[in-house]
């Protein structure tokens, strides 16, 4: 049985869902103050950060962000965050009272940076971001072992992304990460006799598409142009990755107890 707080998330989604399908599509810029705007949406009321949290400006080589501290916040330690918008939207705004939740959960300051967005900024400009703010923790006296990467969505994809580069270049590593729903490619749900839908239909709007799949504006071949990631599947979904610009569809490797073995196919 579903819990009512499922119940009316559903209703919410549902109900927006209907109400866009009939409204013009907006612009980019729309959708990233919709995406700032979302929880308090939801929710009809601004949110507070938790009691003593701490903002401070920060200019971390040309990076806007900020340092997101609770009270008696270990000085050490930090949280490097990188938001998550589809590598598209996603701000400061828009992850402040996560990330701040996040800072006082785990007793650590946070720094929470924006990197460049795509359309206007192709791959590897978030990579190369994400490693611009690392440098600076470690140019201003952070210790490697001190940073925790921490990131939701493409903010989870480009941790992926950046620990690899981190390898590749044979740079220090930081003491440890935590990615959630990282880099998540479009979910197509399967169901016996139902059509294969998206679970996200706003990516095939033609307004949209040009915009959103400037994303995987590079060739799909280094780490530094999209690295590909495993997803975790269960039984009745298939992660598919649609290429606009490639004009391909790249079937992820799934893996999950319910599907005995992992599979991995191309089609063009």
């Amino acid at each position: 049985m579903s819990s009512p707080e499922s119940v009316q998330i559903r209703s919410y989604l549902l109900a927006g869902q209907a109400a866009r399908q009939d409204a013009p599509q907006p612009s980019l810029a729309e959708q990233r103050t919709d995406y700032e705007l979302l929880v308090e949406g939801y929710v009809g009321h601004p949110v507070p950060l938790p009691e003593g949290t701490r903002i401070e400006a920060v200019d971390v080589d040309g990076l806007p962000a900020e340092w997101i501290s609770p009270p008696d916040a270990d000085a050490e330690r930090v949280v490097l965050y990188l938001h998550g918008g589809g590598y598209i939207i996603g701000s400061l705004k828009s992850h402040r009272d996560l990330v701040a939740r996040l800072a006082t959960a785990s007793g650590m300051r946070s720094l929470l940076f924006e990197y460049r967005l795509a359309p206007e900024h192709v791959f590897p400009a978030a990579i190369d971001d994400a490693l611009t703010a690392y440098h600076w923790l470690l140019a201003n006296g952070t210790k490697p072992e001190h940073i925790v990467l921490a990131g939701d969505s493409a903010g989870g994809g480009l941790i992926l992304a950046l620990l690899q580069t981190l390898r590749d270049r044979n740079s220090v590593m930081p003491g440890g990460q935590y990615s959630f729903r990282p880099g998540r490619t479009w979910l197509v749900r399967l169901r016996a006799g139902r059509r294969v839908k998206l679970s996200i239909p706003s990516f095939l709007h033609r307004p949209l598409t040009f915009w959103r799949a400037s994303m995987l504006a590079r060739k799909i071949n280094t780490i530094h142009s999209f690295p590909r990631f495993t997803q975790t599947c269960t039984a009745s979904h298939l992660c598919v990755l649609m290429s606009v610009v490639m004009k391909s569809c790249w079937m992820m490797p799934c893996r999950s107890p319910n599907v005995p073995e992992p599979y991995t196919s191309r089609s063009n």
